[in-house]
């Protein structure tokens, strides 16, 4: 192969993108007509849905696997579906919101049924299905996709619970495509996240914006004064990188940005019972997630 006719790694990126959609695509399409068959709505989280509404180009949003997001109360029965479709319990985290199911062929679905762990925030996922938006392109079935101000909230909390920082660019490039794309307001979007109690949150994850006219920026003025919150968002810092040895506090880095620590000390708590409930003390030390034996 020349030079001239060798493929570029943009043509390579391309094609990697293109092909995760279509599968992506595929297995949305399979999951939201049984759902619909069964009056369950389903919505579309994260990656699939930003990189069809918030950015110009698909190829600058790639994502690996599906997020969805059921009612609490429809878990058994989307579960029941999701079996009878072929899929299999892979991971569920003891006092998570969220199990991993794969297909035959690998993929992955990241079922959610809230959008936070032990009641952390105030921004609850049967709320964000109750506002969200019917979308009848993403897959053969209409699905719902998240009002805009939710999808930015639930983006900040989200970039909150993962311990991101100021090196995800990827993540904070969405803050600033989902803001254009759907003309958010700043005065809006702030004060739907000290709502949604993601005030801290916002202080947090709203502070590595470069531009101070850009979007993130702009929002994280419009915040309420919080000199409480200001002064844990200095103490966390930067959060260490996954490579690097975690500090002790870094596992109660998204419960001290809940919107009061009474609050978060609560959230805690609910989550250190839920892992003790899984597997004891050892369990509250070492809190990774449960790979299911069936699931292998």
């Amino acid at each position: 192969m020349t030079a001239e006719t060798r493929p570029t790694p943009r043509r390579h990126t391309v094609l990697g993108a293109w092909a995760v959609r279509e599968v992506a695509s595929f297995h949305l399409g399979r999951v939201a007509g049984a759902l619909a068959a069964e009056g369950l709505p389903l919505m579309v989280l994260k990656g699939m849905w930003l990189q069809h509404y918030a950015y110009r180009d698909a190829d600058d949003r790639p994502f690996a696997d599906l997020d969805l997001l059921v009612r609490r109360a429809d878990l058994p029965r989307v579960e029941t579906c999701l079996v009878a479709l072929g899929y299999r319990l892979l991971i569920d985290a003891p006092g998570d919101v969220a199990r991993l199911y794969v297909s035959e062929d690998g993929f992955q679905l990241d079922l959610h049924y809230d959008l936070f762990p032990d009641g952390l925030f105030r921004l609850r996922g049967d709320a964000m299905i109750a506002r969200g938006r019917r979308d009848e392109v993403l897959a053969g079935a209409p699905v719902l996709v998240p009002e805009p101000y939710d999808g930015f909230a639930h983006l900040v909390g989200h970039f909150v619970k993962g311990r991101h920082g100021p090196g995800d660019t990827k993540l904070l490039r969405d803050f600033e495509e989902l803001a254009r794309a759907a003309a958010l307001l700043p005065d809006v979007a702030a004060a739907h996240l000290v709502d949604g109690g993601l005030r801290r949150a916002g202080l947090y994850a709203l502070q590595f914006a470069r531009d101070p006219e850009s979007f993130a920026a702009r929002t994280r003025a419009r915040l309420p004064p919080d000199p409480v919150g200001e002064h844990v968002v200095r103490a966390i810092g930067v959060p260490h990188a996954p490579e690097q040895p975690q500090r002790p506090g870094d596992r109660l880095f998204a419960f001290a940005l809940d919107h009061d620590l009474p609050s978060g000390a609560r959230a805690c708590a609910r989550r250190l019972r839920a892992l003790a409930r899984e597997g004891g003390v050892r369990r509250v030390f070492r809190p990774t997630t449960l790979l299911h034996e069936d699931a292998k």
